[in-house]
């Protein structure tokens, strides 16, 4: 079990955690009580974040362009072409 201090930051009171327990720099988080504990977890991403993190998608030269034929006519029996 890691063991951290509390330490005044500004106006606040801040926790700093160990690298190993951390989500990384700038992950929004949500703070809970629960008793006696305090319960810190990553806040989940909204569509539009995701979508930048990840970046623009593959320019259209990467992309595999599919040759479509159109589809074939097939005659029933009851019909005459």
């Amino acid at each position: 079990m890691a063991t951290t201090k509390i330490f005044k930051s500004g106006n606040s009171l801040a926790v700093r955690l160990p690298r190993d327990l951390a989500f990384g720099e700038g992950v929004e988080v949500s703070v809970s009580r629960e008793g006696e504990s305090l319960i810190i977890r990553p806040l989940r991403l909204k569509m539009a974040d995701l979508v930048r993190r990840l970046g623009a998608p593959p320019a259209p030269s990467y992309i595999e362009r599919l040759a479509l034929k159109p589809p074939r006519r097939t005659e029933s029996k009851g019909e005459k072409g």
